[in-house]
């Protein structure tokens, strides 16, 4: 037997759905698709949904899967069973079994040839059965042993030993199981201490990060303190540098002043070191000259000449050079008013002669 299509009208959470298996009969999607609505269905379809009551406690395929949104509860499977293809068609009610409704068609005609629950025809096993050997999911993973289990596996098992059924095999079954429960045990505890572990490990990952978080805003804060005190050193030594300035140039504006107050005073020029050291020895002479007159009791004839003298040199006084030619041409002249006189005597001494 081998699967080929579905198709659900409405099945639990999927609407007007189709799927197409691939050569090995079987489908495998990711976590939420739906696969375990999908088997349902599959099974749904070979054996029917137990009949729903009031007083039912567990909690059954048709009241689990039955339509969220309502509409026709069902579907129809196509597979190929003894070289024909067959198709499956069945709807079910909310409750009730018996007012479900089963069509089975091989190569598009109906036929009965199935009977009433396909599935044991086509599998030879009851449903209670295949769930426990051919559809194992997560909520029923305990296998056990039935009548048409043994006889289904005998059918198809030969050339064995008298031990080989199906009980000695859950037996094993359940032995491996006790030494895998006892090793999950294991496994679960060495899980649960690791777990501790991380969770201790997280809150000193949570600590460290907040320490971490810490420092890097400290970190910050310092770069950010760092570089506001170099802008304020740097402006303080601007402003340093801008009082110094100010104060030099103030000092500057002060000697210009003075400068241009001396300046004003020698219209025609400043004098040189020489010219001042020269004017400085004629102030001296003048003096001394000034104290000499006084000390010899000058008429007001030669104080005037003397002020004519000093109109004469006001710009520039004679040198001792120039003082010594002058006396000596005194003294020529002297000596030529003493020739001119002696002369004048022998004139007068001869007439009388």
């Amino acid at each position: 037997m081998r699967l080929k299509s579905l198709h659900i009208t409405n099945y639990g959470n999927l609407s007007n759905y189709d799927y197409t298996f691939d050569n090995i009969s079987s489908f495998c999607e990711d976590n939420g698709y739906g696969k375990t609505t999908i088997t349902s269905f599959i099974m749904a379809m070979f054996y029917g949904l137990e009949t729903y009551k009031k007083t039912t406690k567990d909690f059954v395929d048709r009241k689990h899967f039955y339509p969220f949104k309502g509409g026709t509860f069902g579907g129809n499977i196509v597979f190929e069973y003894n070289d024909a293809e067959y198709r499956i068609e069945r709807t079910f009610t909310e409750k009730s079994a018996t007012e479900d409704t089963l069509t089975v068609y091989c190569k598009n005609r109906e036929t009965d040839e199935l009977g009433d629950v396909p599935g044991e025809t086509i599998f030879g096993i009851k449903k209670e059965s295949f769930e426990r050997l051919l559809l194992i999911n997560a909520d029923k993973i305990q296998i056990e042993s039935s009548t048409d289990i043994n006889q289904k596996l005998n059918n198809y098992v030969e050339n064995v030993g008298e031990e080989f059924n199906i009980d000695n095999v859950l037996k094993k079954i359940k032995e491996k199981k006790k030494e895998c429960t006892t090793k999950k045990a294991s496994l679960e505890e060495s899980i649960k201490q690791d777990r501790q572990e991380i969770r201790g490990l997280e809150g000193v990952k949570a600590a460290l990060d907040n320490k971490y978080e810490k420092l890097n805003k400290a970190e910050e804060e310092s770069r950010e303190a760092d570089k506001n005190y170099a802008y304020a050193a740097t402006q303080g030594t601007i402003i340093a540098n801008w009082k110094n300035y100010e104060g030099k140039l103030d000092d500057a504006n002060q000697k210009k002043k003075s400068f241009e107050e001396i300046a004003s005073k020698y219209p025609k020029g400043i004098p040189t070191e020489e010219d001042y050291n020269a004017l400085t020895d004629a102030n001296k002479r003048l003096s001394e000259i000034k104290g000499s007159l006084s000390s010899h009791g000058i008429n007001e004839e030669q104080k005037a000449k003397y002020e004519l003298l000093k109109s004469k040199f006001s710009k520039h006084m004679p040198t001792d050079e120039e003082l010594s030619k002058v006396d000596e041409k005194i003294l020529d002249y002297d000596k030529a008013c003493n020739a001119i006189n002696s002369l004048t005597v022998d004139k007068k001494t001869d007439k009388e002669l």
